[in-house]
C-alpha cells in the first residue's frame, strides 16, 4: 500500500481554481482495461487505494452510462476519512457523480440516484428518449439536453463533458479507473458543479465556446 499523504501530494493541484482534466485507468499487459467485462479482476489493494483518492480530490467523476451497468454502481459516497480530508480542505463532503448516457438506459430509482449523498448529473443530448429524460429529472437524475445537433453537436457535447473536475499531477505509477477513463476534470459541468456545496439536481450546462441555438 501507498502511504496515503504521499499520493495525495503526488495527484494534488496547486491552483483548484483552474479547470483540470485527467483520465485515470488500468489495463493489462496485452492493453485490455476490462476482465469478463469489468475491471475488477485487473486491480489489486494499491490499485484501490488510487481510484479513493481520485475521488477525494475530486469535484465530480465522470462515467460513461455503459460502465455503470457493468459494475453495478450504487451511491458514490466517500467513507469518514476522506469527507474530514474534504471539509478541513475547504471542499463539499461529497464530489458529484456526473453519467454521460446517450439512450439514458438508466432506472430513476437506483441507488446511485436515490442514495447519492449529493445529487448526480446526468449528461446527454437533445436527441435522447423524452419520456427518459422526463422521468430521471422527476426521480433521481434529471437528465438535460446540452445545446447543439446531430453528431457534430454530440461529439462536441461529449468532448466537453470530459469535464468533471479532478485533481491532477503525476501518481506513482499505477494507474486505475474504471473501463471509460472514469475520472475526469473540470470542462462542461465543471463550474456549476463547483457552485454546489449538496443536492438541487442537475442543470443545464454549455461548455465554454459552445455556440447557443439560433
Amino acid at each position: 500500500m501507498f502511504d496515503p499523504e504521499e499520493l495525495v501530494r503526488r495527484y494534488a493541484v496547486a491552483d483548484r481554481g483552474a479547470w483540470h482534466l485527467r483520465v485515470n485507468f488500468i489495463a493489462s499487459l496485452d492493453g485490455a482495461a476490462t476482465h469478463a467485462g469489468l475491471s475488477a479482476g485487473l486491480n489489486n489493494a494499491d490499485d484501490k487505494q488510487v481510484f479513493d483518492t481520485l475521488r477525494m480530490l475530486s469535484d465530480v467523476v465522470l462515467v460513461g452510462a455503459g460502465t455503470l451497468r457493468a459494475e453495478g454502481y450504487g451511491a458514490m459516497r466517500l467513507d469518514g476519512d476522506a469527507v474530514a480530508w474534504r471539509l478541513a480542505h475547504g471542499l463539499p463532503a461529497h464530489p458529484v457523480l456526473a453519467v454521460v448516457s446517450s439512450r439514458l438506459a438508466l432506472e430513476p430509482d437506483a441507488p446511485m440516484f436515490t442514495d447519492a449523498p449529493v445529487r448526480p448529473l446526468v449528461l446527454t443530448h437533445e436527441a435522447s428518449p423524452a419520456a427518459a429524460r422526463l422521468a430521471l429529472a422527476d426521480g433521481g437524475g434529471g437528465a438535460r439536453p446540452r445545446r447543439g445537433r446531430g453528431r457534430r453537436g454530440q461529439r462536441r457535447r461529449r468532448a466537453a463533458a470530459g469535464g468533471a473536475r479532478e485533481q491532477g499531477g503525476r501518481g506513482p505509477g499505477r494507474p486505475r479507473a474504471g473501463r471509460t477513463g472514469g475520472h475526469a476534470g473540470p470542462a462542461a459541468g465543471a463550474r456549476a458543479a463547483r457552485r454546489r456545496g449538496g443536492g438541487g439536481g442537475p442543470r443545464r450546462v454549455r461548455p465554454r465556446g459552445a455556440a447557443r441555438r439560433r
